[in-house]
């Protein structure tokens, strides 16, 4: 299967699970949960560095859910929906954050953990590069690489066309090619 064809596959249950929780079947909730909270609490997490803000957007995204779960039918393509609602989440918390006085560039959290103990100096080194980049090529990273999402899924959470996306991640890569010192 390849990568387009897994995440496309990924929108199916998705759809369904949507369309259950517009129907008021609260265990569908749970299961869009256990299928997407990882991937979106870590997207959220590279937005805003701070674990307990990542996980205020979380609780938001699916909080947001239950409030609008008559709309949810309507919805075109349920995992852009999902990210688009927790990256909004996110970027809100951001702001609360900022207008605490906390400066983003001054929270010393990694971008990405680990998911192994043993990929613990690859995460490291992935956090290092990764804040060497703009918040825009950032997060077009985060979502292709760790969501492992389509330039088109990746235009439709950011709301932006194709090319930006696409460029986004081109001038990331040549960005990390030289931080690495031109190992590929």
């Amino acid at each position: 299967m390849t990568e387009s064809d897994e995440t496309t596959a990924q929108g199916a249950p998705a759809r369904a699970l949507l369309g259950r929780i517009a129907r008021g079947e609260d265990a569908a909730l749970a299961e869009l949960y256990d299928a997407f909270s990882r991937r979106l609490h870590g997207y959220a997490r590279a937005l805003v560095r701070a674990e307990a803000d990542a996980d205020e957007a979380l609780q938001e995204t699916f909080l947001g859910l239950l409030r609008n779960r008559k709309r949810l039918d309507a919805v075109e393509d349920p995992v852009a929906y999902l990210f688009r609602s927790v990256r909004n989440a996110a970027l809100a918390a951001r702001e609360r954050a900022r207008r605490r006085g906390v400066a983003i560039e001054s929270i010393a959290e990694p971008f990405v953990e680990a998911r192994d103990p043993a990929d613990a100096a690859g995460a490291e080194e992935a956090n290092a590069l990764l804040a060497k980049l703009p918040d825009e090529q950032r997060e077009v990273v985060v979502l292709r690489v760790y969501s492992g999402m389509t330039f088109e899924e990746i235009a439709q959470v950011l709301e932006v066309s194709i090319n930006t996306a696409a460029s986004r991640w081109r001038y990331a890569a040549e960005k990390l090619r030289a931080a690495r010192g031109g190992v590929a």
